[in-house]
């Protein structure tokens, strides 16, 4: 039990007992008699005995890496679950009826990251737009360049004929 200990970090503002080494999802992670284990729970079964079947260890501070058998409980699942419910969500939107989607998702963080979402989405496709008519352009004007320096003669051709065909209306009309 030296092994374990040695990883405890004691801190004196919150009575928490921090594991040291090694953290998995922020839960303290132990080999302990052959197996890896979550190490607030064979902290919890050092000093209160094995954990029931069908039963969690609940840490009534909230610190996943507290190993402080004072701040460990066994609870069932439904009341684990109970006890993370909170009338907030993450953001600080309020938990209502009204304001969760059938999954229990905040319906206002949903619109935000939904509005947000389809902003960056139309930015991208205008920018790519963007980019995708200068560099076509660029293109098209090269090509008009070459068509005109290998086509000279008949370009100028066409003008003096349609030039000229201008002027007989005009004199027609006059």
């Amino acid at each position: 039990m030296n092994r374990f200990w040695s990883k405890v970090g004691i801190s004196s503002l919150c009575g928490c007992w921090e594991w040291q080494a090694c953290l998995q999802h922020g839960y303290g992670q132990f080999n302990f008699k052959g197996k890896s284990r979550k190490a607030h729970r064979v902290s919890y079964e050092m000093f209160n005995g094995e954990i029931p079947k069908g039963l969690q260890v609940h840490h009534t501070c909230e610190s996943k890496s507290c190993v402080n058998p004072l701040h460990l409980m066994v609870v069932t699942q439904v009341d684990h679950s109970a006890k993370h419910v909170t009338s907030y969500c993450p953001k600080g939107h309020e938990r209502t009826p009204e304001n969760l989607n059938s999954s229990g998702a905040c319906k206002t963080c949903a619109k935000v990251y939904h509005l947000k979402y389809n902003k960056d989405h139309s930015n991208k496709l205008a920018a790519r737009g963007r980019k995708y008519y200068q560099d076509n352009r660029e293109d098209k004007l090269a090509k008009r360049r070459v068509y005109r320096e290998t086509n000279r003669d008949e370009i100028n051709a066409k003008r003096r004929a349609v030039s000229a065909s201008k002027r007989e209306v005009l004199q027609c009309v006059n």
